[in-house]
């Protein structure tokens, strides 16, 4: 269900009223952003707390989106709780020529203490750490019949540094300013083989917004005025990328 009520200090947390599944009006913008709400519809993606990582990433994800929209063409890969199979996502970004993809997350791990955001891009070599994250958003796509194998890296060699060298320029400038702040514990930025990443063709990163697992991070993640303020850290770190 969209919508929680987690306690007292907080609010409960609304999905904001949804766009349209159509493209935002071209006009005379310049640049085309998809936004990427992880997991939906029969994946839940992570859970922790009493909470579905797929919901929290939608709702962030919208306030996200109706925040760039201010300046920006934009488009979501979902904008309600279905599912898109892996290999679609990043094919959306390439048809629509778009020059960012965001794919917005949640953690969780067995380890209660485990806490922080983490913004990661696409790389050919990662840390164990970081590996095994990519292995579980990857292992969705195997769970529902779309091998991650199959979505593979269209850049060159050339195209591939450029866009790892923008991405992780993006990636500091959104985990900084979201642990700053939310006042959360920076977790850094990760280089990983996710599979929705490693197919767009552009600046792409990947962000977890927290663990759903941990009880202070969950509060946050659900919390209405915490994830605007989450939208709008992200936003303003794509806004000084866009504008460097």
């Amino acid at each position: 269900q969209s919508g929680y009520y987690n306690s007292n200090t907080r609010q409960q947390a609304q999905t904001p009223s949804q766009p349209q599944r159509t493209p935002a009006s071209r006009g005379n913008r310049k640049y085309t952003i998809v936004v990427d709400p992880g997991h939906g519809g029969h994946d839940s993606g992570a859970r922790g707390t009493g909470y579905n990582e797929k919901d929290i990433a939608l709702q962030v994800a919208t306030r996200l989106a109706n925040n760039l929209r201010r300046d920006y063409n934009v488009i979501m890969t979902r904008d309600s709780d279905f599912f898109v199979v892996l290999s679609e996502r990043p094919k959306i970004g390439n048809k629509n020529k778009a020059a960012l993809f965001v794919s917005v997350h949640a953690n969780a791990s067995d380890n209660k203490s485990a806490n922080g955001v983490e913004v990661f891009y696409f790389s050919k070599k990662s840390s164990p750490y970081a590996e095994r994250i990519a292995n579980f958003e990857n292992s969705i796509g195997e769970k529902y019949g779309d091998s991650s194998d199959k979505i593979i890296q269209i850049s060159g060699e050339l195209a591939y540094k450029k866009n790892q060298e923008n991405s992780i320029r993006l990636a500091k400038k959104i985990v900084e300013n979201i642990a700053d702040r939310l006042e959360m514990r920076n977790g850094g930025v990760h280089g990983a083989n996710f599979a929705v990443l490693r197919g767009f063709n552009g600046t792409g990163v990947l962000i977890e917004l927290g663990f759903v697992s941990n009880s202070y991070d969950a509060e946050i993640l659900v919390d209405a005025a915490s994830q605007q303020k989450m939208a709008e850290e992200i936003a303003k770190s794509i806004r000084e990328y866009l504008t460097r």
